[in-house]
């Protein structure tokens, strides 16, 4: 980013995020990530691997890792229920000041966005493009890959890769989060080294 600040213009250049092409059943192309990079992780214990947050009228939120680090991978299972308005996980994020950096999943617009939340009136974030079409269909099971390498993070979701830069850090948790529905997480695993 120009100046190194999250509300200014993109610079190009500067980062190669590796992905692995795959054809779908249905003859369309996908990504994941390559099979190379998979096994190379190293695995850190969470205290729970599966949870629920449910909440009509609001938010509701938990946090899973209070001092992240700034090189992770994070993988789940996520999902959702009719009438949800929208999920995500929060990186970078600090708590006392409800700040951070978010892959937000808005089913009834069939979308995930990189955003910096909260969104005030005013944007946090350029983040023209940084938004992929993505069916997302209640109670279907999609398995979230989150990788984080100090400034940079790339989401990989039912065939989909979704990059974004994070210029600064305002906290060091990562947190769950739902608008107005509830969603299922399981199979929580997250890797903070690589071997």
């Amino acid at each position: 980013r120009k100046n190194g600040k999250d509300t200014d213009m993109w610079v190009w250049g500067g980062t190669a995020v590796m992905q692995e092409l795959y054809q779908r059943a249905d003859g369309t192309l996908a990504v994941k990530l390559p099979g190379l990079f998979d096994r190379r992780f190293v695995e850190r214990p969470v205290e729970i691997d599966e949870f629920e947050l449910s909440r009509c009228d609001g938010n509701a939120d938990r946090i899973i890792a209070t001092d992240s680090g700034s090189f992770y991978r994070l993988d789940f299972d996520v999902e959702f229920k009719e009438h949800t308005y929208a999920f995500g996980i929060k990186m970078y994020e600090n708590s006392e000041e409800d700040i951070g950096y978010a892959y937000h999943f808005s089913p009834g617009k069939n979308m995930v966005v990189f955003d910096k939340l909260p969104n005030y009136p005013w944007f946090t974030c350029m983040n023209r493009g940084l938004l992929r079409a993505i069916n997302l269909q209640p109670n279907n099971t999609y398995h979230v890959t989150i990788i984080v390498d100090d400034d940079i993070s790339v989401l990989y979701v039912d065939g989909v890769a979704l990059n974004a830069r994070m210029c600064e850090k305002p906290g060091s948790e990562i947190k769950f989060y739902v608008h107005g529905g509830e969603i299922r997480i399981w199979n929580l695993r997250l890797f903070d080294d690589l071997q």
